[in-house]
């Protein structure tokens, strides 16, 4: 069963299937201030980092630091929209895409967790 899990979620095949994803969303106008995340979500950022950190050997944890930074840029991109209080269509809406790269997370530390 752990070479099925090995198969699913390898990195190699995980990152392709990120950076489709990732492509999908569509990056707000930049503007000359630079926009930073609310105290408040940068600071759970760095929690779930942490216990990323605390939970994973290192070698597992190389998947989920990838989400999380990507996590990291979508959240951004949704702040830099909110503050432009541009309309966002179907084509260039983060909360899709913040939502699916929650739900890798989430699928790829159970896996982790399974194989421990």
């Amino acid at each position: 069963m752990s070479n099925r899990f090995d198969q699913i979620f390898s990195l190699e095949r995980l990152r392709q299937h990120w950076q489709t994803n990732a492509s999908k969303v569509s990056e707000p106008a930049s503007t000359d201030a630079t926009v930073r995340l609310p105290e408040h979500i940068g600071a759970e950022l760095n929690r779930l980092g942490t216990i990323i950190d605390q939970r994973f050997p290192e070698k597992e944890r190389a998947g989920l630091g990838i989400l999380l930074a990507e996590l990291s840029r979508l959240l951004t991109a949704r702040c830099q929209m909110a503050a432009d209080h541009d309309a966002v269509g179907d084509d260039g809406n983060p909360d899709a895409a913040i939502m699916e790269i929650l739900n890798q997370m989430e699928d790829l530390a159970e896996a982790l967790l399974l194989d421990a």
